[in-house]
């Protein structure tokens, strides 16, 4: 994989990765996300077991509300997360929501990745401090009427 993109999106995909919890991040990490992981393991030795528990507790959200048949998930600043391919559901929609050219980094990169459906989530290009994310996911077809869960993990 070509690294870009947005370089706290692949030290976080590189923590996924070690513990476990996104079979996808490892590819998406790249080398320098993990140097990266490395690096700041030496002040923070937590974030892989911080970002583990995290993850696992957003993902069981996300979960509980599929579940409760909420069908729309908004992933805000969605980084290299996995959520929309690791937890699709019929009749679910996922918008991930970010910055155009870490959006646009993350499809090359999944689209390199045998088993990722690219269509699993609507990519909705953001730069959030220039522009209004509602009216962005309004444009990519979010329905505001709809019931959704809204995400803003980092």
């Amino acid at each position: 994989m070509q690294e870009g993109g947005s370089r706290t999106a692949r030290m976080v995909a590189a923590w996924r990765a070690r513990a476990g919890v996104d079979e996808f991040a490892d590819a998406l990490a790249g080398p320098s996300g993990h140097a990266d992981a490395r690096a700041y393991d030496a002040a923070q030795p937590h974030m892989e077991v911080y970002l583990a528990t995290r993850t696992r507790w957003f993902d069981d959200a996300v979960r509980g509300a599929i579940f409760d048949g909420i069908p729309q998930v908004v992933l805000l600043g969605a980084g290299y997360d996995t959520r929309a391919m690791r937890l699709a559901r019929p009749g679910v929609t996922f918008f991930e929501v970010d910055h155009p050219r870490t959006g646009a980094h993350k499809r090359a990169a999944l689209a390199a990745l045998e088993g990722y459906a690219l269509d699993a989530a609507r990519y909705v290009g953001c730069d959030f401090e220039r522009q209004d994310f509602v009216e962005e996911l309004a444009k990519a077809g979010f329905d505001a009427a709809t019931p959704a869960i809204v995400i803003w993990e980092g």
